[in-house]
């Protein structure tokens, strides 16, 4: 206790003798630190032997979310090579434990009802696109029964119509798609791929009253659904983001769309000629005889919408993407038509799909390797055991999240030879039946369904939760492929065989799905990012100001300002999400080689080149220069003293640096440079963005009537700026030594000040004049001048000294600058509304740009001078 007693006496002294800011800092250190430090240790102790092995991990609640999210499938391979086939990892504070291979599947997709839960996973995430009442947002049972209503959609007898429909989709799309003109040309895949299988999806399953009204307003209304399908929404989907409440307005309007149907349909204003899903849902009934609401056929109606859309869009893009690797195998598809069906190729009939193997290998093996959905998940209601690959049973505990992956199964070598290698003849001579497994048949209350016990290959899922719509995904993928490969051979731009990675944060990756985001977008996501970030700076201000006082907050208004800004981007770019400015102007950054999301270290460093970078040298800056002067002008002294007042080279050279050390050791060159680059090129807004190879792109498609302007003109004017800036230095370079004293601005010329802070370009608060330089005022006066080309009056042109100036100001205590306690002299107004002196108001916002009496925003360019 002695030891202890002595070690930690000299820290407390120094903790209690520490700045506020320090203790701060050390406290919010320690407490990290601790967490990790203990979480380390809990999990070095001995375990639990009954429970699975936990993934090791530093940071607790974050625990593996950044590696699982990255990669999941490298993430599943890897662990399951360390625990087997069973093991829990953190995910966002939540224990979830995995279970792979088949047995994993069957564990879990067909666990019983009492035992394991889907709506409480999905329902946060789903109930806002959907709808109340419907999917996730009901009992179990309701589900069955709404499955049901809705296979109706699903026979024989109706997908062998729907391929008629789909056929003519296609064509028409082609026809009047511009980028299908002519005999060879380039296509977005996934964009293209999209827009098809949402005109097929909904002429098929929706009918023909809907797929006409799937115009443009629609279909933009389809996107901002689409958009709510963001990782947040599984624990926060109430937030105000602008992305949740575009979600909350399409899925209104779009059930006022349907009912409107409906409610024309009941009223008898609309004949009916064949029957459809609505007439199908508007007769449909619950066991209990209650009639399905209107309302609930509406949000049926958006489920069915996206559900027809989403697996199907990303395996055609896959399925494209892949012949352009493979041309051969586009040969080979358009022969089997020709063999089968005849040379001259008639139209296609449903049963024309039976007869064409290679086309169902094609995509049954794109689904092998691109599974729609990498991770299915389930609440455990009740405790439950499972044996591992290791041969030691585990218990799962009741709260955990019991997480199974398919695609583990389908792509590993105990089950597929080379399973990484997409090749559609490996399911030659099997059967060639489109079901993912053809063992146990089961009926959930929707009809019967094969369990899928032991097949690997399950990309439709299993169980109760299984897609009802796996025949339907078959008819559509293969009848828009023969059509494809009728009209086109595909190939990659660049002629080589890759193909490119698959995105884990978004349903897949192409190169240019998006274009990349126009500079006016850049800009005006960054001054909205700026007003939020100055929003939560008064509000931690105000909080400050009454646990601590005015005088404290104002002391540390920069250390605020930085917690803010860290506060802001930590809890949008860090994590992942966006920030409200780029909600705002619908773009997201990725890296700019991969065109992914950027990984967390990407985000991190950002952030921190951002904003502590520039804090850090707000603070090291002067006393470094301090030092170094003092250095220099010792040096000058005794080279004086030595050379006897004749300066020789090295004097010169010293005497340069002395008198332009704030402009030689300031960044503000390189924030200038890298914002011409930014106007000439759009790329790189912000000197950070271009260290960590962060680009913006729209995430939505901009038609050419959208495209946006440049501002090559401001890069231009800006390049002429600096130029003409060093031509004056050069032709003096003995000017005087202006950079602040704080490190907040340098000087690169004559008077003309560049600021440090990336921000200020924003609000075109980048270059200032200074009038505030060493030396007389007739030779500051020169200066202006010579810069301005503006005449510079030699004494104040308001000098309220003189009582007949603003007479109508006849209190002497008015007519006194609160900055310098005299008489005004060329007093000027901030935006505010307060007066003071023009040279005392200039230098002041200059340093700081607020007020000095009410702390509200005030730039130099905004104060306005009063005239008698």
């Amino acid at each position: 206790m002695g030891v202890l007693g002595e070690l930690a006496g000299p820290a407390v002294e120094w903790y209690s003798a520490a700045s506020t800011t320090t203790q701060i800092s050390v406290g919010f250190a320690t407490v990290f630190f601790a967490a990790i430090f203990l979480n380390i240790l809990r999990q070095l102790l001995p375990k639990d032997p009954k429970k699975p092995p936990v993934v090791f991990h530093f940071v607790p609640v974050i625990g593996s979310t950044v590696t699982y999210g990255m990669d999941p499938y490298k993430f599943f391979f890897s662990n399951r090579q360390k625990y087997g086939d069973v093991f829990t990892f953190v995910l966002l504070g939540k224990p979830t434990t995995v279970c792979l291979g088949t047995k994993g599947n069957d564990f879990i997709l067909n666990g019983k009802l009492k035992d394991v839960n889907a709506e409480e996973i999905y329902s946060p995430l789903t109930t806002p696109v959907f709808g109340k009442d419907v999917v996730y947002d009901c009992p179990n049972s309701k589900l069955m029964e709404q499955k049901k209503f809705v296979k109706f959609g699903l026979t024989s007898d109706a997908l062998r119509s729907y391929v008629d429909l789909i056929t003519s989709e296609v064509q028409d799309y082609i026809k009047r798609t511009p980028n299908f003109k002519g005999e060879i040309g380039t296509i977005d895949v996934p964009q293209t791929m999209a827009e098809i299988t949402i005109f097929t999806a909904s002429r098929s399953l929706q009918g023909k009253e809907v797929r006409d009204r799937f115009d443009a307003s629609f279909a933009d209304l389809y996107h901002d659904l689409d958009m709510g399908f963001t990782p947040i929404n599984f624990m926060l989907p109430w937030a105000p983001l602008p992305q949740n409440r575009r979600r909350d307005f399409a899925h209104a309007k779009m059930v006022e769309v349907y009912t409107d149907i409906i409610k024309a349909r009941r009223e008898g204003k609309v004949k009916k000629e064949d029957e459809d899903m609505i007439w199908n849902l508007m007769g449909s009934t619950y066991k209990n005889g209650t009639p399905l609401p209107d309302r609930e056929i509406a949000c049926m109606m958006i489920a069915l919408l996206m559900a027809g859309q989403h697996s199907s869009s990303s395996t055609i893009s896959w399925i494209v993407l892949r012949l352009a690797s493979r041309p051969d195998i586009t040969e080979e598809l358009l022969e089997e038509q020709r063999q089968v069906l005849g040379s001259d190729l008639p139209s296609l009939k449903h049963e024309d799909l039976a007869k064409l193997p290679l086309h169902q290998q094609v995509v049954k093996e794109t689904l092998r390797i691109h599974a729609p959905i990498h991770s299915i998940m389930r609440k455990v209601k009740n405790d439950m055991l499972i044996e591992s690959s290791n041969g030691k049973t585990y218990t799962v505990p009741t709260g955990h999240v019991l997480l199974a992956s398919p695609g583990v199964s389908a792509t590993s070598s105990e089950h597929f030879p080379n399973p990484q290698h997409w090749d559609p003849h490996r399911w030659d001579g099997k059967p060639t039946s489109n079901d993912s497994a053809e063992d146990d048949q089961i009926d959930y209350g929707f009809g019967m369904v094969s369990k899928g016990t032991n097949s690997p290959y399950l990309p439709f899922g299993a169980g109760r939760h299984r897609c009802i719509g796996e025949q339907f995904a078959y008819t559509q993928l293969q009848t828009i492929l023969a059509n494809l490969v009728r009209e086109f051979k595909f190939r990659n731009i660049d002629s080589s065989n890759n193909v490119v990675g698959t995105d884990f944060s978004t349903t897949m990756t192409s190169s240019n799905r998006y274009p990349f985001a126009a500079a006016p977008d850049i800009i005006r996501s960054h001054q909205k990012d700026t007003y939020f970030e100055g929003v939560l700076l008064e509000q931690l201000s105000a909080i400050l100001r009454k646990l601590k006082g005015a005088r404290f907050a104002h002391n540390y208004t920069s250390e605020v300002k930085t917690a803010a800004e860290l506060l802001y981007l930590g809890l949008t770019t860090f994590v992942g999400n966006r920030t409200l400015g780029e909600e705002y102007c619908d773009i997201v950054q990725v890296e700019d080689d991969t065109l992914r999301l950027p990984a967390v270290y990407r985000r991190g460093g950002y952030i921190l080149t951002t904003i502590l970078l520039p804090y850090g040298l707000s603070r090291v800056l002067p006393a470094f220069r301090r030092r170094i002067r003092a250095k220099l002008e010792a040096n000058l002294r005794r080279l004086s003293r030595k050379a006897g007042g004749q300066p020789g080279t090295a004097h010169r050279i010293q005497s340069y640096i002395l008198n332009n050390l704030d402009t030689i050791t300031s960044p503000s060159p390189v924030y200038a440079v890298s914002l011409a680059a930014f106007y000439f090129s759009g790329a790189y807004y912000e000197l950070g963005k271009r260290l960590w190879g962060l680009r913006y792109i729209f995430t939505r498609r901009i038609e050419p009537s959208e495209q946006r302007v440049g501002y090559e003109v401001l890069g231009v004017l800006l390049v002429l700026q600096l130029a003409v800036q060093s031509y004056l230095h050069l032709q003096n370079t003995m000017v005087a030594n202006a950079g602040s004293a704080a490190g907040g601005t340098a000087v690169l010329d004559h008077g003309v000040e560049v600021s440090l802070n990336a921000q200020d370009y924003a609000s075109n608060n980048a270059l200032l004049f200074d009038t505030n330089h060493n030396g007389s005022s007739e030779d500051q006066s020169k200066r202006i001048a010579k810069t301005t080309s503006t005449p510079v009056s030699a004494k104040p042109r308001v000098d309220l000294s003189d009582a007949e100036c603003l007479a109508w100001m006849p209190s002497m205590q008015q007519r006194k600058c609160t900055l310098c306690l005299e008489e005004m002299k060329d007093p000027s107004v901030t935006t505010c509304g307060h007066v003071f002196c023009w040279t005392c108001i200039g230098d002041w916002c200059r340093e700081k740009p607020e007020c000095p009496l009410c702390r509200q925003m005030c730039l130099v360019q905004h104060v306005l001078p009063l005239r008698c």
